[in-house]
């Protein structure tokens, strides 16, 4: 009974990805005809929420006129206008399109479309662990461009491509800045839905320092633009090399302990491991309170009732040292 359950299925999503190529097909012969531009936007993710879609949506919100949006997509639900369940297996069957876009590494692409991957992510981060790295990098390299949130993680791509350039499986796409689409669509969807009541929320972003490899003037240079962005409050953490993730084996490699420092002094404000600009552990802890103190006291300056509202009216220090 199973094996037939999962026969069937199969069936039905063999069924739905042919009728969808024919759609879809038809889609973009239309188009064509009326000489707009393609873009194929792939989800291949069977859990596909809001939280993957709406921003994509909004990007393109304002190039309708001249492109057709067509969604690819392998979810169970009924997802919108223009969203058509198929499996990557059935993209040789696809007339050519513009652009073929996805935010999840796929291994079967639109022949002679161009192929864009778009990194969603709302932080900065080294791509994948080391032992994954090449192999990740080679399926980078069937895309003509990738666009990246910000200056730093274009670094990182560049230095992933140059450590594996002898390959002949890879090649470096072109690597673009965009910024981060999911902060832009999250600041119009607040300004649209709270009008009146933008007075009751308040805005407190984090952020961890203290990385290997990263540099005195990029940590002032994150921390100033956190304090010039008009949040009301923020959290300044210290990293904690956790046991079991990578920056902890890296640690561990290449001995990056503090003096006298261990996984024993761990705590939330405690400073585990060589920071650059910084001579010992408790320069660096008396930093990062320092910093939130002042960034955490910006607030009553620019808007007294507002950090009333949010720290009463006796704060002390200890109050601004971290938010939660």
């Amino acid at each position: 009974m199973n094996n037939f359950n999962f026969s069937h299925f199969g069936f039905l999503e063999a069924f739905k990805s042919l009728f969808s190529t024919i759609v879809i097909n038809i889609l973009i012969v239309y188009s064509k005809m009326n000489k707009k531009k393609i873009i194929f936007f792939y989800h291949p993710r069977k859990l596909l929420t809001g939280i993957h879609t709406f921003y994509i949506e909004d990007l393109f919100r304002d190039y309708h006129q001249n492109f057709v949006l067509i969604y690819g997509h392998i979810s169970q639900k009924k997802l919108g206008k223009n969203y058509f369940f198929i499996k990557e297996g059935y993209f040789r069957f696809l007339l050519n399109v513009d652009f073929f876009m996805t935010t999840v590494l796929c291994d079967k692409f639109i022949n002679n479309s161009k192929k864009v991957y778009l990194n969603h992510h709302i932080y900065d981060s080294p791509v994948v662990n080391v032992e994954k790295e090449q192999k990740i990098c080679e399926k980078f390299s069937s895309y003509d461009v990738i666009f990246l949130p910000s200056q730093n993680l274009i670094k990182l791509f560049k230095e992933m491509f140059a450590r594996y350039n002898n390959s002949s499986k890879i090649k470096i796409p072109i690597l673009k800045e965009i910024g981060y689409p999911k902060f832009d669509f999250l600041e119009k969807k607040i300004k649209k839905n709270v009008k009146g009541q933008i007075n009751n929320i308040l805005i407190s972003p984090t952020g961890i320092y203290g990385y290997p490899g990263e540099t005195y003037e990029e940590m002032k240079k994150t921390i100033d633009f956190a304090m010039n962005s008009g949040a009301d409050s923020f959290s300044f953490a210290i990293l904690s090399p956790l046991p079991g993730t990578p920056i902890y084996r890296k640690v561990i490699k290449e001995n990056l302990w503090w003096n006298n420092r261990s996984m024993d002094d761990m705590s939330h404000r405690s400073s585990l491991i060589k920071v650059d600009g910084f001579a010992e552990p408790d320069e660096f802890e008396k930093f990062v309170n320092e910093t939130n103190i002042k960034a955490n006291l910006l607030l009553k300056d620019r808007d007294p009732k507002r950090f009333e509202y949010k720290y009463g009216a006796n704060a002390e220090d200890h109050n601004f040292q971290r938010q939660t």
